[in-house]
């Protein structure tokens, strides 16, 4: 029985849907990263957005957070918290 191979080895569909399998699981990966740097680039465009808008309404301060599932995804603090110390 040593040398038998069972039909679920041989199979040619389930080599197959294993090699698919695999190979979707490892780009998965590199897609998510490429995802996470196009995030990244997006946040820095809103955040100069925030920074312009922030100047122009003359605003002292402003902090922001953004919140998805209960998770802070990104933070920005602008201008200063204390207004005294900035006159300084």
């Amino acid at each position: 029985m040593q040398g038998q191979r069972t039909e679920k080895e041989t199979n040619p569909d389930l080599k197959l849907i294993r090699t698919l399998l695999a190979a979707f699981f490892l780009t998965q990966q590199v897609w998510f990263a490429e995802l996470n740097a196009a995030a990244r680039f997006n946040a820095e465009a809103f955040d100069g957005e925030i920074i312009e808008n922030a100047e122009l309404l003359r605003l002292p301060g402003l902090s922001l957070a953004v919140v998805h599932d209960g998770a802070i995804i990104h933070r920005l603090n602008v201008g200063f918290a204390d207004q005294q110390k900035a006159d300084r």
